[in-house]
């Protein structure tokens, strides 16, 4: 499958549901997660007992609110950038 038809699928989809799947479930969530955990270990060291203290579960919901909103952004963002590459194939293409 060609770069034009992948990107036709993905404008078929649906730019909402490329947004909230791509941008917020599969980049948000994931980082948001990824973040708190890093930035555990990062400031306290390895140790599973850092994952039940107060300041983790904070720092979780404080990137589980952030993080998909920066997804969220990002989805509409590349939803641009890929609706902008399409047109220029197709343009080139009559």
């Amino acid at each position: 499958m060609d770069q034009r038809e992948k990107l036709k699928r993905i404008r078929a989809g649906g730019k909402a549901r490329f947004i909230w799947f791509y941008g917020v479930m599969c980049f948000g969530l994931p980082c948001a997660i990824l973040f708190a955990v890093a930035f555990q270990i990062v400031m306290h060291g390895f140790s599973l007992s850092i994952f039940v203290a107060d300041n983790f579960l904070t720092l979780l919901i404080v990137s589980l609110v952030l993080w998909p909103v920066g997804g969220y952004v990002w989805g509409v963002l590349m939803w641009k950038n890929f609706m902008g590459v399409l047109a220029k194939i197709e343009a080139t293409e009559k």
